[in-house]
């Protein structure tokens, strides 16, 4: 963590690290910045090596859905979402899990847009809207 947050993250406030529901022995941890000037970005981490890894990366997702299955694995499929203001697009992504190497990868993303009467939703490529991340 100290990587992305810097070393001093466990005494920042906006930095959140908390069990994700339905861990078995806090195995799964979730990590949070909730800097209010920055988009929330999100991370799943493994903790059950002895050494934490970072199993999902989700930039610019306000919403973070995450059901274990009921012997504590990890899903197959995580959704997440960003909030927009109002006229403009929100962005969801659903991650697939990659059981071979134990992480989640970008499988659909799309845009959506209200337009007061219903959703416009527009599919996206997922690899060009993670370039540069």
């Amino acid at each position: 963590m100290e990587t992305t947050y810097g070393s001093d993250c466990s005494q920042d406030e906006n930095i959140k690290i908390f069990p994700a529901p339905g861990t078995i022995e806090g195995r799964y941890m979730i990590a949070v910045d909730d800097t209010p000037s920055i988009n929330q970005t999100h991370y799943l981490l493994d903790n059950s090596s002895g050494q934490v890894c970072v199993v999902l990366f989700a930039p610019f997702s306000s919403s973070f859905e995450l059901n274990l299955k009921k012997d504590g694995s990890l899903p197959e499929k995580i959704k997440t979402s960003s909030t927009a203001p109002a006229g403009h697009s929100s962005f969801e992504v659903i991650f697939n899990l990659d059981r071979k190497k134990n992480i989640y990868r970008p499988y659909k993303c799309r845009s959506v847009k209200y337009n007061g009467k219903k959703e416009e939703i527009k599919v996206i490529n997922c690899e060009n809207s993670f370039q540069g991340l």
